[in-house]
């Protein structure tokens, strides 16, 4: 909560500086100094930094975890023509990689607390850098491969299972292109059709490991790093 706050006192510290005087780059004239929303959902891609996990899995014999997920997330963003401030949310659907009987499953969320500056703000298209901060949680589970067997073989196995979670704090630095569709008059919102890409840094390095609420020392340095693109579908006021 406190870097939510601290976050939204610059963008209105900056808002302030700028004057009528900042206007971006094609602007177009606006009529007093309404705040517009957006609300959409974020189908997506994203990659994570798994070399250093996943040698540690291969070391005791564990599938690593895959690098690239699927993701599904949400974004309510508000601005002024030109600053834009969002609250964005993705989760990483779970993804599998199986070998030696065992099969490893990794997955998480990500959210954060994006500005940005819209440098092209046409009446129907907007252009913006923003850089995120934020946090989330990555998952892993070690469990056994019980394709094919059945429901007594599984209640009888040894069922080993390791269960490691790493809480992150992490960086968002990128950019969004956004449409708008004009659905008429007598419609208060219009469709917003938009994409969003950039990478994602993770902040935590080795720390943050955890076990059933045990800290972990000396933890891989993997994690949230790396690309990631969303596909921006939602409404505009």
């Amino acid at each position: 909560m406190r870097r939510i706050a601290v976050s939204i006192l610059i963008l209105s510290a900056i808002r302030w500086l700028s004057g009528a005087g900042a206007a971006p780059l094609y602007a177009q004239p606006k009529e007093g100094d309404k705040l517009n929303g957006k609300l959409g959902v974020t189908p997506g891609i994203a990659q994570l930094d798994t070399a250093d996990l996943n040698s540690r899995l291969a070391a005791y014999g564990y599938p690593g975890i895959p690098q690239w997920y699927f993701t599904l997330g949400a974004i309510y963003q508000l601005s002024d023509g030109a600053f834009v401030s969002d609250i964005e949310y993705i989760r990483y659907i779970n993804n599998s990689l199986t070998g030696g009987g065992n099969v490893t499953t990794a997955g998480g969320w990500n959210s954060w607390l994006n500005l940005g500056y819209a440098i092209v703000n046409l009446p129907y298209f907007q252009f913006y850098p923003m850089v995120g901060l934020g946090g989330g949680t990555l998952t892993v589970k070690v469990g056994e491969d019980f394709t094919g067997q059945g429901f007594d073989s599984i209640l009888s196995a040894t069922n080993t299972a390791v269960d490691l979670e790493k809480g992150v704090y992490s960086v968002f630095l990128g950019g969004g292109i956004d449409f708008s569709i004009d659905l008429g008059e007598s419609n208060p919102v219009d469709l917003l059709i938009g994409l969003r890409a950039g990478y994602i840094f993770d902040l935590s390095a080795t720390t943050g490991w955890t076990s059933h609420g045990v800290a972990l020392a000396s933890g891989p340095n993997s994690g949230f790093s790396g690309f990631s693109a969303r596909l921006y579908v939602g409404v505009s006021e």
